[in-house]
């Protein structure tokens, strides 16, 4: 087990210093989109919530990481997996937002899967 963890630590340490740029802007849009719905800003046209920040970071996560529709699938289990101990601990209001953004994260997963598979396919065509 301790080698694993070892491993795992190792690839996440090179993983960090590869990306460490975006990984720096990532933070600092979603800091930055926190300070706007504190602020009250865009509020009568566009009201920043906590569920546009989630949805607006998986965005940018996906664009800014490069991460492939996997992201998208795994991070809708953990969400689902969140909704149901939040269930089973009879916390509704974060069961019933743990599950929008589950559902949130399977569309935009789905999404990102066709646009994989069309691109994959012009790619194949040029070839």
């Amino acid at each position: 087990m301790e080698k694993i963890f070892k491993k795992f630590s190792l690839n996440l340490k090179d993983w960090t210093e590869k990306k460490y740029f975006q990984l720096a802007i990532l933070n600092i849009f979603l800091v930055f989109l926190v300070l706007l719905k504190s602020a009250g800003y865009f509020y009568p046209y566009f009201p920043i919530t906590i569920n546009s920040i989630v949805v607006l970071g998986i965005l940018a996560s996906i664009i800014l990481l490069r991460f492939n529709s996997k992201f998208s699938f795994i991070l809708a289990i953990v969400f689902w997996s969140f909704t149901a101990l939040f269930k089973i601990l009879n916390i509704v209001p974060w069961a019933e937002r743990m599950a929008i953004y589950s559902f949130e994260s399977f569309a935009i997963g789905t999404i990102h899967l066709i646009l994989e598979v069309i691109g994959r396919k012009r790619r194949e065509v040029l070839r």
